[in-house]
């Protein structure tokens, strides 16, 4: 077109000229307009599509910017369009997008494979077989405006991916394994492999004819002309998309065995029923090093194309979307948690070259944009860390971080309880229990022997749920509040969530799940993880844990709420809905807080309307049953949504919460002050001062940023309250989209507007970090306030319900899977089928 340009490849072109549709001889030009064109794009036929293809095109004109006059603006204090954001965004990512070696996740995450920037996984016990999963360091990046300036917002970014690895490499390494096992293991087994090759590219590289196969080139591949490729620079190597492993279902292939290799798999030659072996042979004139090895697919179940696994290499750059196994999940983060002063390197250094950001990136010297070598610097300031509440002492939390030593609980509770042990436990866990109620009394907590001890023996999942549910249900009738259970080595993650499922709705009967092997540890007691087990205990029978010593004014009076929607991941069921939160404080201290959840449509992220007006609603009404009068303030952090988002949190969430309010109290009109908690950003800290910095590199806990990268248009600040153990600490970022309270009560005469809000803002920042000192559940000041912290753990367990009654042996154990239509259905059931929370744990923490 002969202008400079730049695209994302999906939907924005960005020119720095309006487009000339005069030569049409490329492009046919089918109509146009002052704001619309229409343009025919033609390919003929290639070595790889044997048709004619021909594609309307449509472009609209978006908007038109001075680059020069927005520039202006914003350094007059001006918000920029969010055109402007989006253009500068796709001209940044454009070089890193067209570079043949760069792969992106997502939005703006790009990956370049190499050997120091890459961990390949392999298998604990055996190391020679791979596995198919390798992470790469890659580099985030996203244009952030500023007050007067735009900032390019860089991170070290982690992504899982496919390796670049030969198929034949994968399978023959497991063959002892797969072809060893039983008839049902080594199905189970390559059935594994199938779910993980299948969809994904490949490159193949075909043999040198010796005749004239049929069909040796399939429509759907591409030549490959990447000159990295397995088959080297001068070889024609295809790109594919795969079926997955041959399969005995597939077209054609009768009764064979499943997975069958070249000797087994049938093909079409001609009028002629032959084996891949005999067709290979006839026109390739090749042979084998592994003839065992399953073949690929590189058709179609119904229309099979059976390729040797030999001559495959997974394609580069492919993500690995499935769950993480524990032993990767550790190695990964072996892998990513990298000091402050080495990423901070790496994205001035590596960063720089795989962005493109230097002076050979001609897209941005065309659009006469530049980006700087160094990293900006910015100023902060330290919070001192508040004293910590106990029975009969104080503990200062310096460091964000304290323990239990020589201390007992603000209101410890002693509740009856039973015991329930999954065999066989390791000889240690029935003695340590004694050493356990110890630490507990110790604790403050008077929680006597147990009423009755169940043993569960080991058998299949239905066996120990069913043993479960009778259990639980007996305790309850015997009235126990809690059922400690004891898993002897590790907790199965679907035991685990029907054990909620079981005690939180079904019964009412509170649950901790714990591991006998923790505790007991080179022959000594593990009284840590006894302390760390009794603050989840004394929180769900209505304990608190420890307050603050000298509490801010604002906490007379106020409830401070959270809420927080999770969304299904990618690779879980189409079907499933995304879930909400919302947790609010009951008491002055913020020890005790009660939630409430519920479901919404799959990814919606902005609250239903009528949900969470009823559920704040309930709120408000448990804060009058417990406080006899109405909350004079609200103070609302609002978790996960995104900077587009904060409109729809005015406009749509913000005048439930009002109308809630107005309808509880007679039409009186509360005091909100609504903040953004945003936690998973890109924005990090690199401390320059060594007198400012911890051991591990970071900055020290209680750092607050709020100028230098914030904008003009909010009140917004980065707060680090904790104190990371390992990697590099990633702040919290909190957005006031609200204030009713903080700037009404501090303000002064001064500088804004009259008024000076100096104070103010300093007031929401400490309210807020000590807010983080106040999780109940660990000994430590949390990177995300507890507000929304909590939102969050709710969230996760009303996730764990969903995927408890997902399993359809479950709901007939419960007998809530089939319904008559028509008919009444038992309140019971219907409220378990729900997912509805137990009466008597409704108003508890139950969800910690």
């Amino acid at each position: 077109m002969g202008q400079v340009w730049a695209t994302d490849y999906k939907e924005t072109l960005v020119l720095q000229q309006p487009l000339d549709f005069k030569d049409t001889e490329a492009l046919p030009l089918l109509t146009v307009c002052r704001e619309t064109a229409t343009v025919q794009v033609h390919f003929p036929p290639s070595q790889v599509y044997k048709e004619d293809r021909r594609y309307d095109v449509r472009f609209q004109l978006d908007e038109e910017m001075d680059l020069g006059a927005l520039f202006k603006d914003l350094s007059n204090g001006n918000p920029p369009p969010e055109g402007f954001v989006k253009a500068l965004s796709v001209i940044f990512g454009y070089a890193p997008l067209r570079d043949a070696k760069t792969r992106v996740l997502g939005a703006g995450r790009y990956f370049k494979d190499s050997r120091e920037e890459r961990q390949d996984l392999v298998c604990m016990s055996n190391p020679d077989i791979p596995k198919l999963m390798t992470i790469l360091r890659g580099f985030v990046q996203n244009v952030r405006p500023a007050t007067g300036k735009f900032l390019l917002n860089v991170n070290v970014t982690y992504g899982i991916f496919r390796p670049k690895i030969n198929l034949g490499r994968l399978l023959w390494p497991r063959a002892a394994l797969i072809w060893g096992s039983d008839e049902k293991q080594r199905l189970g087994d390559l059935e594994k492999l199938h779910g993980i090759i299948q969809r994904t590219k490949i490159l193949y590289k075909p043999p040198k004819k010796k005749g004239k196969p049929t069909d040796a080139q399939p429509n759907r591949s591409s030549v490959c002309t990447d000159q990295s490729h397995p088959g080297g620079p001068d070889d024609f190597v295809n790109r594919i998309t795969i079926a997955g492993f041959a399969r005995r279902k597939d077209s054609g292939q009768g009764k064979q065995t499943d997975f069958p290799n070249w000797e087994q798999a049938r093909c079409k030659d001609g009028d002629d029923d032959i084996t891949v072996k005999q067709y290979f042979e006839k026109y390739y004139k090749i042979a084998l090093k592994h003839p065992e090895l399953p073949l690929i697919n590189r058709g179609t179940p119904e229309a099979p194309d059976y390729i040797p696994a030999e001559r495959c290499w997974l394609d580069f750059g492919q993500a690995r979307l499935a769950k993480i196994e524990q032993d990767d999940a550790a190695e990964m983060i072996r892998f990513a948690c990298q000091r402050p002063f080495d990423n901070a390197t790496k994205i001035c250094n590596v960063g720089h070259a795989v962005l493109h950001l230097g002076s050979s990136n001609q897209t941005l010297q065309h659009f006469g944009l530049s980006v700087g070598n160094d990293l900006l610097k910015v100023q902060g300031r330290e919070l001192d860390a508040p004293l910590l509440a106990y029975r009969q002492s104080n503990v200062p939390g310096v460091g964000g971080l304290w323990n239990l030593k020589d201390v007992s609980f603000c209101s410890p509770q002693a509740r009856s309880w039973v015991l329930i042990t999954l065999q066989p436990q390791p000889a240690t866990t029935l003695p340590a229990i004694q050493d356990f109620k110890m630490e507990m009394l110790r604790l403050g907590m008077k929680m006597g022997n147990a009423l009755m001890t169940f043993n569960i023996k080991e058998g299949g999942e239905k066996h120990i749920i069913t043993g479960f549910h009778s259990f639980l249900k007996e305790s309850k009738a015997r009235g126990a509040t809690l059922a400690l259970i004891v898993f002897p080595y590790q907790q199965p993650s679907g035991v685990y969530n029907k054990i909620k499922f079981l005690g939180d709705v079904v019964h009412g009967l509170h649950t901790v799940c714990v591991i006998g092997r923790k505790f007991v540890k080179n022959g000594q007691t593990q009284r840590e993880y006894f302390a760390n087990v009794s603050l989840k205990i004394n929180l769900k029978l209505g304990g608190t844990n420890h307050q603050l010593t000298h509490p801010p004014e604002l906490f007379r009076g106020t409830m401070v709420v959270g809420y927080d929607a999770v969304h299904p991941t990618a690779v879980e069921k189409e079907d499933l809905p995304s879930h909400m939160a919302l947790v609010a404080s009951v008491d002055e201290g913020l020890g005790q807080w009660s939630g409430c959840y519920w479901t919404q449509k799959r990814r919606q992220e902005i609250a239903d309307a009528t949900n969470l007006k009823q559920h704040m609603k309930s709120r408000l009404e448990l804060w009058m049953k417990e406080r006899r009068r109405r909350p004079e303030r609200i103070i609302i952090y609002r978790d996960g949504v995104s900077d587009s988002q904060y409109e729809a949190v005015m406009k749509d969430e913000l005048p439930q919460i009002e109308a809630a309010y107005r309808d509880q109290f007679q039409g009186e009109e509360p005091k909100i002050t609504l903040v953004v908690a945003v936690k998973r950003h890109s924005t990090r800290f690199y401390p320059s001062d060594p007198t400012h910095m911890t051991k591990s590199g970071n900055m020290r806990s209680g750092t607050i940023v709020d100028r230098g990268i914030t904008e003009a248009r909010y009140w917004e600040f980065f707060l680090t309250a904790h104190e990371a153990i390992q990697g590099t600490a990633r702040p919290a970022r909190y957005v006031v989209l609200r204030d009713d309270i903080f700037r009404t009560k501090y303000k002064k005469d001064g500088l804004v507007k009259g008024h000076d809000f100096t104070e103010a803002v300093n007031k929401l920042e400490e309210f807020t970090h000590k807010v983080c000192y106040l999780f109940g559940r660990a000994t430590r000041a949390v990177s995300l306030c507890t507000p929304a912290y909590y939102a969050d753990i709710l969230c996760t367990r009303a996730r764990a319900y969903e995927s408890a009654i997902a399993h359809e042996p479950f709901k007939d154990m419960l007998g809530i899977r089939t319904r008559t239509v028509g008919a009444a259905e038992d309140e019971e059931l219907r409220r378990i089928r729900e997912m509805k929370v137990h009466d008597d744990l409704k108003n508890s923490m139950f969800w910690i």
